[in-house]
């Protein structure tokens, strides 16, 4: 009864959160991104599902830090509960669910928002479905964050240099609103937030050809760089960090394929570094690949939000 009576609860308040002529009547969630509310009416179910969670770290930092920022709570959602970004609800329930299931609401309770319901037999099952569940929920968060970035900076984008950008590159691209362009070279353009502690950079450059191979982007990345990015003397310049192989994947943006290169930077002859992320596209009409990069430099500063807000910016590049 408990299960049901939590159930529903939530369904009722899913239901007065509505909109009314078109007007959205929900608050604005609390909480910074990728912070996640694990909640349930078992005090089991939510521990071990917190856990798989709390579990995963953040790939590509200079040092550890988590994926997801995990507070925990049992019984049924509080106002405060309600309202939190990202909410992951665990229900146990043999009479509900004959095997694990996950399913999302976005925006159920306040904007933005991402709710996960995770629903098992009983503990056991959740346990042995530990893996699976954590790959669902990390990849729904991931996608909701990105999407949530995306659009405030559909708000707050600095529209001069996104003006800029389509006349050096003929692209349009959503640049963060506290940026400013620091450079311009010969097919190459640097913006910076300039900040004395943790600065958030974005570089847009360009290099003969179509090949989007991990090797040859991080050569003409090294190569780019060396020249357009110096130190104070000849022998200070950003590079490719030597110490971690960098990662590759790649997606479709915009029906372009992608290759998408997270890794370390670091200034060689100096102690600067810090993550990177580079979306590759070629650009086979011109003869060209385009690249959107994001770095930043923030020496014993947390750095996930930080490169995570600026990666979702190079989503935008068209």
């Amino acid at each position: 009864m408990k299960t049901a009576a939590f159930v529903i609860a939530s369904l009722i308040a899913l239901s007065l959160a509505g909109c009314e002529n078109g007007i959205s009547l929900k608050p604005r969630s609390g909480g910074r991104p990728y912070e996640v509310i694990v909640t349930g009416d078992n005090a089991t179910a939510t521990a071990l599902t917190g856990s798989i969670i709390g579990a995963e770290t953040e790939e590509n930092l200079p040092q550890n830090e988590p994926k997801f920022d995990i507070s925990m709570t049992d019984g049924d959602m509080t106002q405060t509960t309600r309202y939190a970004r990202n909410i992951v609800v665990a229900v146990t329930d043999s009479g509900e669910y004959t095997a694990t299931r996950v399913r999302y609401e976005r925006d159920a309770f306040a904007i933005p928002q991402m709710t996960i319901y995770v629903g098992a037999p009983s503990v056991a099952r959740l346990r042995a479905d530990s893996a699976k569940i954590g790959r669902t929920i990390s990849r729904l968060i991931e996608r909701f964050e990105t999407s949530a970035a995306i659009s405030e900076l559909k708000k707050t984008s600095n529209t001069k240099a996104g003006k800029e950008i389509s006349r050096m590159f003929g692209k349009s691209f959503l640049i963060p609103g506290n940026m400013k362009i620091n450079k311009r070279g010969s097919d190459f353009i640097w913006l910076s937030d300039n900040s004395a502690t943790a600065m958030g950079n974005i570089c847009i450059y360009t290099y003969g050809g179509t090949d989007i191979s991990p090797a040859c982007i991080i050569r003409k990345r090294d190569s780019i760089m060396r020249r357009n990015m110096p130190g104070e003397t000849d022998n200070m310049y950003m590079r490719t960090a030597r110490k971690r192989t960098p990662q590759a994947t790649t997606t479709t943006i915009g029906g372009n394929k992608t290759a998408v290169i997270k890794g370390l930077w670091e200034m060689n002859g100096d102690a600067m570094g810090g993550p990177f992320v580079a979306h590759a596209a070629a650009d086979s009409a011109a003869g060209r690949t385009v690249v959107a990069e994001a770095f930043v430099y923030a020496p014993g500063k947390k750095k996930r939000n930080l490169i995570k807000r600026l990666e979702a910016a190079l989503y935008t590049l068209k």
